[in-house]
């Protein structure tokens, strides 16, 4: 199917030749639509995955216009640009993703001033192939290797000149990431390889460039996220320009991510420039929907592999390890829930924890953290011989609740699960509002402040859940089994852990009661 694809699109560029602007696009939204927009992050794309990404974007006053040309004086140019960018991306393994890029010109308006006007043809761009290898990552940073060619499908153009080049480009990525939020870091190497000046340009072609981009992302819902980029670029050499800011370009985008859907996501947002004048429009505004798939032809044949439990084959090895098990072997989580991991084996052996398939974060110590949206995954647990066991944990999204209780008085001990004397008196009369209801179960929602570790905020969350539990359980006589309890330590404050309110607010318990 990927092929198939690939042959449909490179098909587009032997029926749409266009002298356009994609050989210096400012906007390139990255394929895979992970975390950031134009930034491109160093997470790997589900192994086996799809992103399928489409975007429509508006650009107002685009164009470098030389009035005179020998003497480079810029004039101010009125030109707008209508423009829809198409990417696909694939992960071939849980490390490799190859892409593929096509930028397309729907629609331009260019004004006729002092005798120059400027005209461009609809159509393609050019064609960017492309390939991203993270080749680091552990439970909060990730590198990558980036490597694409535009290939351009024009002749005459103001960008690289009279005759068609391609222009490589190299990458380095670097992404931390967090429950709250995500920050990445790109550096790379455009090579150009521009011929002669068109007779009726404008602009000179464009030299060998470093290239340079900055993407924060920060969670504003359970669904949404805000996104802040800076990208840029700089010639290495700006010759023949007199200025280097002419053969540069600078961007600021704001942007919010939104999942509609499991596996759709919406963005929208502009770019804006520096007052200093570039190559980057004054303004833009863009609007996406990346759509992600998994190609599911490349699964095992077998109709119950799924996520269940393989079939060990012993590997022949001179290391001898103890027999050893995963507990719990199976387990249903609520999302954005915690899990804990247990080996039942050799206390001396070193294991080594991984996601075999699915979604989620899980820690070397063997805690599974759920993401946002349900899902299943599969945990593997290895010892030093290779051998390895298998567990199987899904997560779905918690019952909407028929009363919620928010226990903002309920502030805990730092570092303990002890209330301290003021709120034991509001717990009870919180809690007194329960007594003329019928409850068949209640959730409890553990949350701490920031202080410490994720892994120790998470362990004190549940305890600090299991205290109001036992109290629950106690006060109202409700079946144990009705009561459940879920960590979720730093990653859902309510207010600032900037400041010691702050951090007194997001020491809390929550109650879903259902009826």
């Amino acid at each position: 199917m990927l092929k198939a694809i690939y042959a449909a699109v490179f098909f587009l560029s032997s029926v749409a030749q266009a002298n356009v602007l994609g050989e210096m696009q400012t906007f390139a939204p990255n394929t895979d639509g992970l975390d950031f927009i134009t930034v491109h992050s160093a997470r790997p794309l589900n192994d086996g995955y799809f992103a399928f990404s489409n975007y429509l974007n508006f650009a107002k006053d685009h164009l470098l216009v030389y009035e005179n040309f020998p003497k480079q004086d810029r004039l101010p140019y009125s030109s707008q640009l209508f423009e829809y960018d198409f990417g696909i991306s694939y992960a071939v393994t849980k490390t490799l993703q190859v892409s593929l890029m096509a930028p397309f010109l729907l629609d331009y308006y260019g004004e006729t001033k002092n005798g120059t006007h400027v005209e461009l043809t609809k159509g393609a761009h050019d064609y960017r192939p492309g390939v991203k290898w993270t080749f680091y990552q552990n439970q909060t940073s990730y590198a990558a290797g980036l490597f694409s060619v535009d290939i351009p499908t024009v002749t005459n153009s103001p960008y690289t000149g009279v005759q068609t080049q391609p222009i490589f480009n190299y990458e380095i990525a670097y992404t931390t990431k967090n429950n709250l939020s995500s920050h990445g870091y790109n550096l790379g190497y455009r090579k150009r390889l521009p011929t002669d000046t068109p007779a009726d340009a404008r602009m000179f072609p464009l030299h060998d460039q470093l290239i340079a981009s900055y993407g924060y992302s920060r969670k504003i819902s359970d669904n949404s996220r805000f996104v802040f980029e800076l990208f840029s670029s700089l010639p290495l050499d700006k010759t023949p320009y007199d200025k280097a800011s002419d053969a540069s370009s600078l961007d600021a985008l704001f942007a919010v991510k939104h999942f509609w859907w499991k596996y759709l996501r919406f963005d929208w947002g502009v770019t804006l420039a520096p007052p200093q004048q570039t190559l980057s429009p004054t303004w833009r505004a863009f609007a996406g929907l990346v759509y992600y798939w998994k190609n599911d032809l490349m699964e095992n044949e077998n109709p119950n592999s799924d996520l269940q439990p393989a079939i060990e084959t012993t590997k022949v090895t001179a290391i001898q390890t103890k027999d050893f098990s995963v507990t719990p072997q199976s387990e249903e989580i609520y999302t954005r829930a915690g899990l804990q991991f247990e080996v039942d084996g050799d206390p001396t052996e070193l294991y080594q924890f991984s996601i075999e398939k699915g979604p989620g974060s899980l820690s070397d110590a063997g805690f599974f953290r759920a993401p946002a949206l349900p899902g299943k995954a599969q945990i593997k647990v290895t010892d030093r011989s290779g051998k390895a066991r298998y567990a199987e944990v899904s997560f779905v999204v918690p019952p909407k609740a028929d009363k919620v209780i928010q226990l903002f008085n309920l502030n805990f001990i730092t570092g303990k699960d002890v209330l301290n004397a003021d709120s034991q008196k509001y717990m009870d009369k919180d809690l007194a509002t329960l007594k003329t209801v019928k409850i068949t179960k209640v959730i409890v929602e553990g949350h701490t402040d920031s202080v410490g570790t994720a892994e120790s905020n998470i362990i004190l969350s549940q305890k600090r859940a299991d205290f109001v539990r036992k109290v629950l359980i106690e006060r109202f006589k409700l079946p144990a089994k009705s009561v459940i309890t879920i960590p979720y330590g730093e990653s859902t404050p309510i207010a600032s852990n900037a400041t010691a309110k702050g951090r007194k607010r997001n020491r809390r318990v929550e109650l879903k009661v259902y009826l």
